[in-house]
């Protein structure tokens, strides 16, 4: 598997290689939407590239899943809980909950998972809201 992923990370890293021409249908919304944004964005890039960067992108994203997931697979205890994924994704979109700390996006984790074993991290970014809502409401009355 690794050596999979080396090597279409290498094809994906190669400069203009030769191309291929191929079939590929479009669907009409995007055609207008690209259509669009050339006359009123200023897009320059023809339709056969943003389909080649769409798919180069997507294959990035898939050869970043599988590699993390084949660390993760020789080193287990390196994964990240759900709580501190929850915490990292909760930072990213800078929530002013962060303010609490990353033991409470864990105990909210582990209480979440209790009765919900395929919790995702944003259900427990959802769960940290719910309980500050119920703490000041309870401070409130």
């Amino acid at each position: 598997m690794e050596q999979v992923i080396d090597r279409i990370a290498e094809l994906l890293d190669e400069p203009g290689s030769e191309s291929s021409v191929t079939s590929v249908r479009i669907r009409s919304n995007l055609r207008a939407a690209q259509d669009l944004a050339r006359e009123h964005l200023g897009l320059t890039e023809p339709i056969g590239q943003l389909v080649e960067q769409g798919i180069a992108q997507a294959l990035r994203g898939v050869v970043f899943r599988a590699g993390l997931q084949a660390y993760f697979a020789r080193y287990p205890e390196s994964r990240p809980s759900l709580g501190q994924v929850a915490f990292a994704l909760a930072e990213q979109e800078a929530d002013p909950l962060c303010r609490l700390g990353p033991q409470v996006f864990e105990q909210a984790a582990a209480q979440i998972v209790a009765d919900h074993a395929d919790a995702s991290p944003e259900d427990v970014i959802v769960w940290v809201h719910a309980q500050e809502a119920l703490r000041k409401q309870t401070r409130a009355a």
